[in-house]
């Protein structure tokens, strides 16, 4: 009697994690489904470009106290350049130093038209204070 429900207990939970373990019960993966549904996973787990400019977008509104105007330069300022940064990284490049200093420059050009004088004067000290966080230590000559 012991084997019988030991047996029952053993098939039943092993069932359980098969079931758990299978996302599409209805398809049969083959080698083409199967590639497309690694790349629909992994566009999924990617933010969209409108949703990357979103987000940085609210920050720099709370930021700085962006009104609506400004919010939306700032908004399609963010959006070109993720969307560029995106393009090039979908072709499997990455940007140059120069590239990204380009990019950059833009970006900033049209936060400026978009901000005040004040807004935009906190925003390249906050960038300058991130820069140097960032920056890796100088090491001393000769050691």
């Amino acid at each position: 009697m012991k084997k019988l429900i030991l047996t029952c207990a053993l098939i039943t939970s092993a069932s359980m994690l098969s079931f758990a373990q299978s996302t599409q019960s209805s398809v049969t993966m083959t080698p083409q489904n199967a590639a497309g549904t690694q790349a629909q996973t992994a566009r999924q787990q990617q933010p969209q470009p409108e949703q990357m400019a979103t987000r940085r977008a609210q920050m720099y509104k709370q930021q700085y106290n962006l009104d609506d105007k400004q919010y939306q330069g700032v908004y399609n300022a963010e959006l070109d350049y993720v969307k560029e940064m995106m393009d090039m990284r979908g072709k499997g490049q990455q940007p140059t130093a120069e590239q990204g200093k380009q990019m950059m420059a833009t970006k900033d050009a049209k936060f400026q038209k978009a901000m005040s004088a004040e807004q935009y004067g906190k925003y390249t000290a906050t960038r300058a204070a991130q820069q140097q966080q960032a920056a890796p230590a100088a090491v001393p000559a000769g050691k």
